[in-house]
Formats: structure tokens, sequence, C-alpha cells
């Protein structure tokens, strides 16, 4: 059995568990998008009338109820959160309603947040705070949405699939494989391993042009080779090749997971302060 063969056979197996690329895996909902934009679109309605007959100020019974809603809407937003980490809530519905609740409902706090500040500037310190993290919340949000889909385009590109956690040792497992290999194949295969694909075949690390994935001058490279190796060397090369590039899909693998939770760091922590920030707002209100 050849090397790529056996990879192929661990991942079919089980051996290396695979990561799937399920599809119509988008966030996208006629139905909650329609319940958004008609939701959006009343509370601007009602603010509309408010602001004709008076002014809108946090302190105004309409600023006030809209202050409450935005802390109900946040608090939907964050059992997402509690959805991805507790057994009891999965009775209460699939994981996607509560990531679509958590994107349309944090979008509706900002708003409402707006609209009970009567989309002026915060005056005390502590609001601004509130203020500037529910705009980076939201906007990260957003910036999550791209990302995510930007992810899900890349992957279905790759015809390896594999777990994330398990890219360091399916990468070492292909580097042995394929220095076997140029080892047993010899001449100008085991040259052109060592000199050209050795040093491509190193531990990952995250490189922006590891998304490019196997493109450009290698490809070439190969292409070349398969014209000057003998021909009972050509099932060698052609396996070479197929380890090579599973070990670049390894790179694109990695470098995409560095950029989901690059990007968790920004969104998730500054999420949990808002909630915090939000607290502590609402008590010095009722305390003053």
């Amino acid at each position: 059995m050849s090397p790529a063969t056996g990879m192929e056979g661990d991942l079919a197996m089980g051996g290396r568990a695979v990561l799937r690329r399920r599809p119509g895996g988008t966030l996208r909902s006629t139905g909650w998008l329609k319940v958004f934009v008609g939701v959006a679109g009343l509370a601007l309605a009602i603010y509309a009338l408010n602001a004709a007959v008076g002014i809108v100020h946090p302190a105004s019974t309409w600023g006030i109820w809209y202050g409450i809603v935005a802390t109900v809407l946040l608090t939907v937003a964050l059992t997402y959160g509690l959805r991805r980490r507790t057994l009891s809530l999965r009775a209460a519905g699939p994981s996607r309603n509560y990531l679509l609740a958590h994107l349309y409902g944090g979008t509706l706090f900002l708003l409402l947040a707006l609209m009970h500040s009567g989309f002026a500037f915060p005056e005390g310190v502590l609001t601004w705070i509130l203020w500037v993290l529910g705009l980076w919340v939201v906007g990260t949000g957003f910036i999550g949405v791209a990302v995510q889909k930007w992810c899900a385009t890349a992957l279905a590109q790759l015809t390896t699939e594999v777990q994330l956690g398990r890219v360091g040792e399916l990468s070492e497992s292909l580097r042995t494989q394929a220095e076997e290999l140029a080892r047993e194949a010899g001449g100008l295969i085991q040259d052109f391993y060592v000199s050209e694909l050795a040093p491509t075949m190193a531990p990952p690390t995250f490189r922006w042009r590891s998304l490019a994935g196997f493109v450009g001058d290698r490809k070439q490279r190969f292409t070349y080779m398969s014209s000057v190796v003998a021909p009972e060397r050509q099932e060698s090369l052609e396996e070479l090749r197929r380890l090579v590039r599973a070990r670049a899909e390894m790179d694109v693998h990695f470098a995409l997971q560095s950029v989901l939770r690059n990007w968790l760091w920004l969104h998730v922590p500054t999420a949990v302060m808002l909630a915090a920030v939000l607290g502590l707002h609402i008590v010095v209100t009722l305390y003053y």
C-alpha cells in the first residue's frame, strides 16, 4: 500500500478523523431576516413618533423602555454561548437558531441602545465605555460572519479533510511518509525532495501565503520533474505530489484555525465585558 493510499485509508477508517464541510452551512435564513427587518423597522418607527412629540433621552419613559428592551436582547444574544456549553439547553432547539438569535439579537441590542441614548453621544465615563464596547462587539460580530463565510469557501476548495486539532500530528505523518518515499525512489526524486520540498514539509506555522494553497512554482516544478523522471519512477513522483499537496492543505487548515482563534479573542472577551458593564450601568442607575 502506498503512503498516500495509506493516509487516505486512515482518514476513511477514522484513524485520521476528518473535518466535515457540511453543505448548506450558511447563516442565511429568510425567516429570521424578515423578523429582524420587521422588528428594526417597527422600533425606528416608534422612535420617530417619540422624537416627534418630545425629546428622547436615557431618563425619559421611552428611553428607559428602550434600555430595558436592549438589555433583554443582549441577554438573548448571550444564550448562544450558554447553548454551546450547557447540555440542558440542547433540548430547547438546534444551535443554529441560537446563533441566528445571537447575530440578529446583538444587532438589535445596539440599535435599541442607541435609541435609549437618543442617538446622542454618552455623557458619563461608564456610558462611554458601554457605548464603545457595544459598537466593538457588534462590529467584530459582523467581521466574524464574513470570516466564517470566507473560511467555508476556502475549506470547500481543499481535497484533504482533517480535524483542526490534529493538523500538527498529521503534518508530521505526511513528512515522514514523503521522506521515506523520496529515499526509496532515490535519484532525481530524492534530490528534488531534499532541495525543494523538504522545507515545505516543516511543522505548520501561520503564514498568509499558506492560504494560496498548492499553486504556482511548486506545481510547475512537479510538471517539469514528470518530464525528466524515468517512466518507472512516475508513480513514485505522483505519490510524492499527493503527499506534498496534502501537506500544503494542512497549512491552509492551520492558517484558517489561527484566523478564527484570533477573531474569537477580539469578540468574546469584549462581549463578556459588555455584559458586565451593562450590569454595572443598571445597578448604578437604580441606586442613584
